[in-house]
């Protein structure tokens, strides 16, 4: 499957109201406490997608990881907006959630792009395996043993995610317009809820 295609939103599912059932069994009441188990749930982070610390979330992390892992000027734009647009560089309450990873909203689909493409069998991906390789190189740190959840990690994430956008055939855009338009295209795709509009509109606050 291409890499556009394989980089499908997904979304909730609406119908009618059947009775006598609960809409989410975390919102349910343990007997022993009297509070929602969705309560217990957020205290042990199990509510999030994966561990989260607080050193994962702001704009000052994602920078530095930004500017150890990109190769220029547009790669560096690329990924900043990406963060922004995506989840305002982690700090959105939404950004970690079970099918998303990182300021970037990795999704599990999204990531099996990634390791399947590190397979040397596999038939795309020679400038993803490229460039993991000099970024174990450069900075000693192997993407090939990354775990999903391991993408909350700003220097992960941001490096896996550079790597993703090796699988996009056309150039990274030199103007915000034209990374837009390919964010739109390549990363929330078709079936995703934004726009172009939408994340030029963002990038007015990035500036700010």
């Amino acid at each position: 499957s291409s890499f556009r295609s394989s980089f499908v939103t997904g979304g909730l599912v609406s119908g009618p109201e059947v009775s006598d059932t609960k809409e989410d069994p975390a919102d349910r009441v343990d007997p022993f406490t009297g509070a929602p188990y969705s309560d217990q749930m957020a205290r042990l982070g199990l509510d999030e997608g994966g561990p989260v610390l607080p050193e994962y979330k702001g704009r000052d992390v994602y920078e530095k990881a930004i500017q150890k892992f990109a190769e220029g000027k547009d790669d560096a734009a690329l990924l900043r907006e990406y963060a922004f647009v995506e989840s305002k560089f982690a700090t959105d309450p939404t950004t970690f959630r079970k099918d998303n990873r990182s300021a970037y909203q990795i999704t599990p689909i999204r990531f099996k792009d990634f390791t399947d493409s590190l397979k040397p069998e596999s038939d795309k991906g020679k400038g993803l395996r490229k460039y993991v390789d000099k970024v174990k190189n450069e900075h000693g740190i192997d993407l090939r043993n990354v775990k999903y959840d391991d993408l909350n990690n700003p220097e992960i994430g941001t490096a896996v995610t550079r790597a993703l956008i090796k699988l996009i055939p056309t150039p990274i855009g030199s103007t915000s317009e034209e990374r837009a338009v390919d964010w739109k295209n390549n990363w929330n795709t078709e079936l995703g809820a934004g726009s172009v509009e939408k994340y030029l509109t963002d990038l007015k606050y990035l500036e700010e």
